[in-house]
């Protein structure tokens, strides 16, 4: 949500957005087992440092609309842009739906990924490309191993994936914190803070992390899929 521009420079808007979606309804109606559901943060729960006892943010559709009352933004219309690829566009009106239980009509436009990519990043000379610049978007993310590209690309201040337009110096205090702790503790010190940060922000919705499937032949021994799809044959064998 772009945190710059109306109605999402409030806050209030963007959590009343946050709060209208059933997370695990999602997860089940897209993914069934194979996804777990996300608390608007990029720390997800396999992470060692992430704060597992932070609390889950649920559906309050009660809230949701006081929240969108408060800011003077009932009866909002809005477009929720995504890519024809994987599972976007069903989330797409999924979302669109729950919004409708708070007032909001949401319309969806799909793009194709060409169209979606086409331009640069934040920073770079050029047109921007339609991910970054719409208000409203979705996109995916491949795995990583640390959380660093999720942080520094797409949440820091000036971040040349910072589609929300996110700028917050307290968080950038906070990243720069948990890359530099030296040990697992002190990660999950400033993982805590972020995530907390981020649920008082909400600058981003992370209602999902799905689990990254592939298929092997059964003469194949332990190769272990990797969430970018990078393929690993260390101690793999064929039978």
């Amino acid at each position: 949500m772009n945190t710059k521009k109306a109605p999402f420079n409030d806050v209030r808007v963007r959590k009343a957005f946050a709060l209208a979606l059933n997370r695990p309804e999602i997860v089940q109606g897209l993914w069934g087992k194979y996804a777990e559901v996300g608390n608007d943060s990029p720390l997800w729960a396999g992470y060692a440092f992430t704060d597992k006892s932070v609390p889950q943010r649920r559906q309050d559709i009660a809230m949701a609309k006081s929240l969108l009352s408060a800011a003077g933004a009932e009866n909002l219309k809005v477009t929720l842009n995504c890519y024809r690829a994987f599972e976007m566009p069903d989330y797409a009106q999924r979302v669109a739906q729950a919004l409708k239980k708070i007032g909001v009509s949401c319309t969806v436009k799909v793009y194709t990924s060409a169209q979606y990519f086409d331009g640069v990043s934040f920073g770079a000379k050029g047109k921007l490309a339609p991910w970054l610049g719409v208000d409203f978007g979705i996109v995916d993310y491949g795995a990583r191993a640390t959380p660093l590209t999720y942080l520094d690309a797409a949440l820091h201040s000036g971040g040349v994936w910072n589609a929300a337009r996110y700028t917050n110096p307290t968080f950038d205090k906070m990243i720069k914190n948990f890359e530099g702790a030296p040990s697992i503790g002190q990660q999950k010190k400033f993982a805590r803070q972020m995530q907390l940060q981020l649920l008082k922000d909400t600058p981003v919705i992370y209602s999902y992390f799905y689990n990254y499937i592939a298929g092997t032949s059964p003469k194949v021994h332990g190769y272990v899929p990797d969430g970018i799809s990078v393929v690993n044959l260390r101690g793999v064998t064929l039978s």
